[in-house]
């Protein structure tokens, strides 16, 4: 989303206080704004409130300006598109398929990976305790 970023610092806000005010992580925001991955509508329309209220305007009209450039969102990405979704080569990410980390459909010799599958992922690496954070 191009227009996040811009209507973030409009909004004087970091990457680190809008994701706190809107209920997300950090790498969320973070996926967000560099077009890796695209937020559900109840995480978009939490962006909108926060903006709102900051830059002083309607919900919706942010709404639509953050909604206004995207493009059509993939369904489901092959292992080359899939490795640079999550900036790994596409071994790590047959890696991570093969250890049931991350779902995938083979069709003959084609690994499929649905979009929903790179989303959990990386929800679940959002959330992961790193260590020395215990």
């Amino acid at each position: 989303m191009r227009r996040l970023r811009v209507l973030r610092e409009a909004a004087g806000l970091s990457q680190e206080e809008l994701a706190r005010l809107a209920g997300l992580s950090l790498s969320a925001i973070y996926q967000y704004e560099r077009g890796r991955m695209a937020p559900r509508t109840i995480s978009l329309r939490a962006i909108a409130r926060v903006l709102a209220e900051r830059l002083g305007a309607d919900p919706e009209e942010i709404l639509l300006q953050l909604l206004e450039d995207e493009e059509p969102q993939k369904l489901a990405y092959n292992l080359k598109e899939a490795a640079e979704a999550l900036s790994l080569s596409p071994n790590s990410v047959s890696k991570l398929i093969r250890s049931g980390q991350i779902r995938a459909v083979r069709i003959g010799r084609r690994v499929i990976v649905p979009r929903a599958a790179l989303e959990e992922f990386l929800a679940k690496e959002a959330t992961a305790t790193l260590p020395g954070d215990r």
